[in-house]
């Protein structure tokens, strides 16, 4: 999407970003905030919508994508397969017709386990109220789904048939991420009597958390592996999971998955925030579900746990959403709470990549208005981020924990946000091919936005997991391999050797300098080692003639992995280069070799 901004205005801001970054510490960085100071003009963050029936048409959804939605939610438990595959059709048609600008990432969540109460009066907006103290039925007759009153609820327990069976009398149970809270009193065949202990509102499809809900899992593991395999049919960019308690069920689900989809593992239980380190090197990225923590701990602790996770998050360099009650009141109302935007603004602070909405935009009565809401939030919070500060302390916990290695990409990244922040610069532009080198930089959170420009469309769907990356498809003609593979083999029959070999170093350099940002600077030192000169050599000295054609076809692959190697290797000597003079405080020699490598 196009953001048209006048100049002026664009570098008034960053002035004032760079009167603020050159703080000496985060107290003296707050104490310089100006109330009038202008909020970043691009935001950072990504912001995932679930998918309602309110806004469920091109033309809505369309609304919704232009106002700022990056990645659209399908809760997989709340519609059809049929339906949500129709949807995605639909969106994938819609960002076509962008011309992949804007992209837009589609998102499976596979809640686990989803058990939620039915339609309430048949309406997917009514409600009933449960009063403290009074006898209600929780049931799975079929006849009930419908019909939900104060005296018995239907839950749907299609993925835990045999559930009423691990219920006892006097376990709790708790509606609606615990604000409502039954006691079971009496357990029968397809009902529970339960006393209310705490009432409330309760609305259709609330989640119902059980105690014993995990012991049988033999039908919701073939269920789950089912809607695994409809994300894959279906070409989702991500899938949202929460049957993630053990690194097991990560690389199961991975299996199923391959590498052609992201797999973030939502945090909801004891069990999972023990095991977070695990679930987080298999997964591909966190989800912290807070309604469910907050069953699990005190709500005064979930503040805490949602700061730990994003830190050691940010440290890993893994992606990391926030959801659940971002916006609870938007549901009905068209204005959000102080309290609400705090809890954004502070989530944004912590260094949350993204805010999810859920029933503020699935059920909600304003849904746009709770994506304009968050989207002004978001950019008023990263305003006030103390960004050179906060990129030099992930550096360091990085060298701490022992992440930084000798890759030269990681020292080029690093390279390239320093010389941003110095030079206070409006963007960083990243030409990629994978995402990977634009998710490095961008996950050091630079205060200007990377903008990363690649070819593939499901790449820069995937480039939406960090905040900070902006990413353009580039839809004109690829010019990299196939030049390449054009120019290395036109003259494997041509008569003159010498014509060949400079029509091959001529593609060979034109590709390292678009693919790996090598300038000709490179070209001019003596980076081609002894091995690749003596294959240029031997390509000199093979005859032309069709005979020869198999041999120089060898050489010729040799000669470019040959030549790519050489490029490896001068890349890793700057990369220590980087190393050495970052340790001892030399900056012009840093920045020098910065330039020299084009970083």
């Amino acid at each position: 999407m196009e953001l048209k901004v006048p100049s002026d205005a664009y570098i008034t801001q960053y002035q004032q970003q760079q009167h603020l970054d050159h703080a000496r510490s985060w107290i003296q960085h707050l104490s310089r905030q100006s109330i009038d100071h202008a909020p970043f003009f691009v935001r950072h963050t990504t912001l995932v919508c679930t998918l309602g029936e309110l806004w469920d048409s091109d033309e809505k959804i369309d609304q919704m994508i232009k106002g700022g939605t990056n990645i659209l939610r399908l809760n997989l438990s709340m519609g059809s397969k049929e339906r949500y595959a129709e949807v995605i059709r639909r969106v994938r048609s819609l960002e076509k017709s962008y011309g992949h600008n804007p992209s837009v990432g589609i998102a499976l969540d596979l809640s686990a386990p989803p058990v939620r109460t039915g339609l309430v009066n048949g309406s997917v907006d009514g409600t009933i109220v449960l009063q403290n103290g009074q006898m209600t039925k929780l049931t799975i007759d079929s006849q009930y789904e419908n019909k939900t009153t104060s005296s018995i609820i239907w839950i749907n327990s299609q993925y835990f048939p045999s559930i009423l069976n691990s219920i006892a009398t006097g376990d709790r149970i708790y509606i609606d991420e615990g604000i409502i809270s039954l006691i079971v009193r009496d357990v029968e065949v397809n009902s529970i009597s339960c006393f209310v202990e705490q009432g409330g509102e309760v609305g259709s499809y609330k989640r119902v958390h059980f105690p014993c809900e995990r012991m049988y899992e033999a039908t919701f593991n073939n269920l789950y592996k089912s809607d695994l395999e409809f994300a894959v049919q279906c070409q989702v960019d991500y899938v949202f999971t929460g049957y993630s308690i053990n690194v097991d069920q990560i690389i199961q689900a991975k299996n199923i998955l391959g590498k052609d989809i992201l797999l973030f593992a939502k945090i909801e239980t004891k069990d999972s925030v023990k095991n977070l380190h695990d679930i987080m090197t298999y997964s591909d990225g966190i989800i912290i579900g807070r309604g469910s923590l907050s069953l699990c701990y005190p709500n005064e602790k979930v503040f805490q746990i949602q700061k730990q996770i994003i830190a050691k998050c940010n440290i890993f360099q893994k992606p990391v959403f926030v959801i659940t009650h971002l916006l609870e009141s938007m549901r009905f109302k068209p204005r959000a709470t102080r309290a609400e935007i705090s809890d954004v603004a502070n989530a944004v602070l912590d260094g949350a990549d993204g805010l999810i909405l859920t029933v503020e935009t699935s059920r909600g009565l304003f849904p746009k208005e709770s994506l304009t809401v968050l989207h002004k939030t978001c950019r008023e919070a990263e305003s006030t981020i103390f960004h050179e500060r906060f990129w030099i302390d992930l550096k360091t916990a990085r060298e701490v924990r022992g992440l930084s290695t000798w890759d030269p990409a990681y020292f080029a990244c690093l390279a390239a946000v320093e010389a941003s922040t110095t030079s206070n610069s409006s963007a960083i532009f990243v030409i990629t091919t994978s995402g990977r080198s634009a998710l490095a930089i961008a996950s050091f959170h630079p205060s200007c936005p990377v903008v990363a420009i690649m070819r593939r469309p499901e790449i820069a769907r995937k480039c939406h997991s960090i905040r900070g990356i902006h990413p353009f498809v580039y839809t004109a003609k690829s010019i990299f391999q196939e030049q390449l593979e054009k120019q290395l083999g036109s003259h494997v029959c041509d008569a003159h050797p010498e014509a060949a070999w400079n029509d091959i170093r001529k593609a060979v350099e034109t590709v390292v300098i678009s693919a790996s940002t090598v300038n000709r600077k490179v070209r001019e030192q003596h980076w081609i080692s002894a091995a690749s000169a003596a294959l240029i050599d031997a390509w000199k000295l093979i005859s032309s003639g069709s005979e020869h054609n198999e041999e120089r076809s060898q050489l010729k692959h040799k000669l470019t992995r040959s030549l790519r190697n050489d490029c490896e290797q001068w890349w890793i000597a700057k990369a220590r280069e980087m190393e050495k003079a970052a340790t001892i405080g030399n900056s012009r020699q840093l920045f020098r070799l910065v330039k020299e490598t084009d970083c």
